[in-house]
């Protein structure tokens, strides 16, 4: 589509003016940010955070706690792959619906078991949320489709960026909190309630989107 469009000189001289200029961009924008807020919180949360945690907290050894992420990155990429897949067959609100219930479900399993200290079963949550974790490959799909052409890549580059800059700012620092909270017994649950409103947003992002992917 863009070949074309660059082959009728159909192409916008300051595409970013001309997509905040389109009629109804919130409507592509908005669920687009949502929707890299859930991206961020699975990569930062499950990949980059809790690896950093579970050592100390399951008494792995550092080298375990490796392995232990790698297999995770492996799941959560097998899970996004397997997403796409079933998008195409059942449609994008019906993926949504049962990744979000199932990363939801899986969370909450996750946390418990972590912050009680019992190692197999917070790997077999972990790994298992990991790959539902690949609910996250819904943002590319999403923001691929709901942008028309003249101004799809602006439109991305533009929610994408923003949404990560914010959101990889603060989570963070909030699971930093919620982890210190679970740590002293306070709420174990902190981090986990995080992860199903995230996934409660991708719900509503497949809602909002159902009719255009």
């Amino acid at each position: 589509v863009f070949k074309q469009m660059k082959e009728s000189m159909s192409l916008s001289q300051f595409p970013l003016k001309d997509m905040l200029k389109e009629k109804g961009i919130m409507a592509s924008i908005i669920p687009s940010m949502l929707i890299t807020w859930v991206l961020t919180g699975c990569v930062m949360v499950l990949l980059l955070l809790m690896p950093k945690f579970m050592p100390g907290l399951l008494q792995m050894g550092k080298i375990d706690g490796i392995f232990t992420q790698m297999i995770g990155i492996f799941a959560l990429s097998l899970g996004s792959i397997i997403a796409g897949i079933l998008v195409d067959k059942f449609g994008m609100f019906k993926m949504c619906v049962f990744y979000a219930l199932c990363f939801c479900v899986c969370a909450l399993g996750y946390f418990h078991f972590l912050y009680a200290g019992v190692l197999s079963p917070a790997l077999g949550f972990y790994f298992v949320l990991c790959f539902f974790g690949g609910m996250n490959s819904f943002a590319p799909i999403i923001m691929a489709e709901i942008f028309k052409p003249n101004v799809r890549f602006s439109g991305i580059s533009f929610s994408y960026n923003i949404a990560y800059a914010l959101a990889g700012g603060f989570t963070p620092q909030l699971v930093l909190f919620l982890n210190a909270l679970a740590i002293k017994g306070d709420f174990i649950y902190g981090i986990a309630l995080y992860l199903c409103f995230l996934g409660f947003v991708a719900i509503l992002c497949g809602f909002v989107t159902r009719k255009r992917v």
